[in-house]
């Protein structure tokens, strides 16, 4: 038995606050001002007056991609072709990668670039005679080295697969760039690390979810191959935070047969959601589907990735399976196929539990659509760190009218429509502070405000990453606020959200991390 002392404690239950608890069995037996006589033999932890938040619940991202990022050089710095070739090459040496070795690196930004456009096999094979595949920050798109595309039997006979494309040059040979379906199918032919050095670099990487204050993590498309990693990590009983993990819809059978989820149940903190699907792409990468074109392009509208036939095939199966679903819908094209279909297969099914749908990212999801959501009992998981990172950009894209209601959480609030915040990690860092910043200011990296009208305040932030993502994973009985009974999930802050200037939210630290009971994180000093 642990008490916990001389906090500040956001329960997140109303507005209550408490000053201490008592926790035993990894579950927290009183919260409150006083700890209760009966219980003052346990064991004692001063907290020096610092604030207390219910763990935090990552709503979408991708551990194991997460996790590969740890082996792959980090491109988010480079600002033309030459610096991409330079940390490359840095990166060859440092790890002595034989000829034969893949190269692999992850985070370059083409919006970002000297040359405003992605780069080709050409940049990369100046680096090396290796195989070399880079992925772009949207992780939508990436470029192969014309080694990397032979040894995965890519040429330019290769047709673009449906909701994919690859870049061809004037006569018709690849470029190396790639996006989508296209890019995703290519990556299947880079070698996966052993899996002793992935148990290594996933405990690296919850280490960095645990320093956000994350309690509990999702990999939002699994593969065979990933539900592998996860299942070996819970048998080795390395996982310290919940993982949820979600199955792609179209790849699932057999997966799902070997391991059905029975409601919310963990086996050594690992469990399957349900299903995902992707129905568009990235609208900083205009690969997006949207009801009116891109700027400077009047006949581009982006793309779906799914037709209506085999979006309400999904949706079908997942209600008969009685399996929660998400899909990534980022222009308002593709979210409206799918609140269209869904609409469909329940009345269909006569449907009445729909199992909490998520709608992941919802960035130009229009208000008339997320009124739609409600009676769905839909949930929008909306990406608002966009704002600062690529507001700019989606400026560019759709002009300022249209980018001004990107993550309109604003118009959910007021609908009472539950929603929650994620940072798609690796795309960002899971730094779900810096996404109650943006959704708190709304400016972008230029000093635009992007839709103020949409801005929410602190609290209900707050509860975006808390009580609502706990609702979203159907574990609100355990999760989401600090009352009795609940697991003790928590995350000791440096400074009180609550109380400080709003542009100082993004600088918040996370002291300590806490799952059930037990310190798995604490910051150096």
């Amino acid at each position: 038995m642990i008490q916990i002392l001389n906090a500040r404690i956001l329960t997140m239950k109303g507005r209550q606050t408490a000053s201490c608890m008592c926790i035993e069995q990894g579950k927290i037996l009183f919260i409150g001002e006083q700890i209760p006589k009966a219980y003052s033999h346990a064991q004692r932890v001063d907290m020096g007056g610092r604030v207390i938040i219910p763990g935090i619940l990552d709503a979408h991202s991708h551990l194991i991609s997460c996790a590969n990022t740890f082996r792959q050089a980090d491109l988010s710095s480079a600002r033309s072709f030459a610096d991409i070739q330079h940390i490359l090459t840095a990166f060859i040496q440092q790890h002595h990668l034989k000829e034969q070795d893949w190269v692999s690196g992850v985070g370059y930004d083409h919006t970002l670039l000297k040359e405003h456009r992605h780069p080709d096999a050409a940049v990369l094979q100046a680096v090396s005679k290796q195989p070399i595949v880079i992925t772009h920050a949207s992780s939508h798109m990436g470029v192969a080295s014309n080694t990397a595309m032979q040894l995965a039997g890519i040429s330019r006979h290769t047709p673009d697969p449906d909701g994919g494309r690859y870049g061809r040059s004037p006569d018709g040979t690849l470029n190396g760039y790639m996006e989508e379906n296209a890019f995703t199918s290519f990556l299947n032919h880079v070698p996966m690390p052993s899996m002793e050095e992935l148990m290594r670099l996933l405990e690296d990487a919850q280490q960095l979810y645990a320093s956000y204050g994350i309690t509990t993590i999702q990999d939002g498309m699994m593969n065979a191959a990933v539900y592998a990693i996860l299942q070996e990590a819970a048998a080795r009983n390395i996982l310290k935070q919940d993982v949820v993990g979600y199955v792609g819809i179209k790849d699932s059978a057999a997966l799902l047969e070997e391991s059905k989820p029975k409601g919310v149940q963990y086996h050594k903190h690992f469990r399957i959601g349900g299903y995902k699907m992707f129905l568009d792409g990235s609208p900083q990468g205009r690969t997006a589907w949207m009801q009116t074109p891109y700027q400077g392009d009047d006949a581009y509208y982006g793309y779906a990735t799914m037709s209506d036939e085999e979006t309400a095939a999904c949706i079908r199966k997942s209600l008969l399976e009685h399996q929660q679903l998400l899909a990534h819908c980022n222009g308002d094209a593709a979210a409206e196929q799918y609140l269209t279909q869904f609409e469909k297969v329940v009345r269909e099914l006569k449907v009445e539990d729909t199992l909490r749908p998520v709608m992941i990212h919802a960035q130009l999801v229009q208000k008339e659509q997320l009124e739609r959501m409600k009676p769905l009992q839909m949930i929008p998981s909306f990406f608002a760190a966009h704002v600062w990172h690529w507001g700019d950009v989606h400026i560019e894209n759709f002009g300022l009218q249209r980018a001004s209601l990107i993550s309109p959480l604003q118009d959910a609030q007021q609908l009472g429509l539950p929603f929650t915040l994620h940072t798609d990690t690796p795309v960002i860092a899971p730094n779900l502070m810096e996404s109650i910043w943006c959704a708190v200011v709304r400016r972008t990296k230029n000093g635009v405000l992007l839709g103020p009208k949409e801005r929410i305040d602190v609290y209900e932030a707050l509860r975006a990453i808390t009580l609502y993502a706990a609702w979203q994973y159907h574990e609100e009985d355990q999760k989401g606020t600090l009352e009795t009974g609940k697991l003790a999930d928590f995350a000791v802050l440096d400074r009180n959200p609550l109380e400080l200037p709003v542009e100082e939210i993004r600088y918040i630290q996370v002291l300590e991390t806490w799952k059930e009971g037990t310190c798995i994180y604490k910051r150096e000093v």
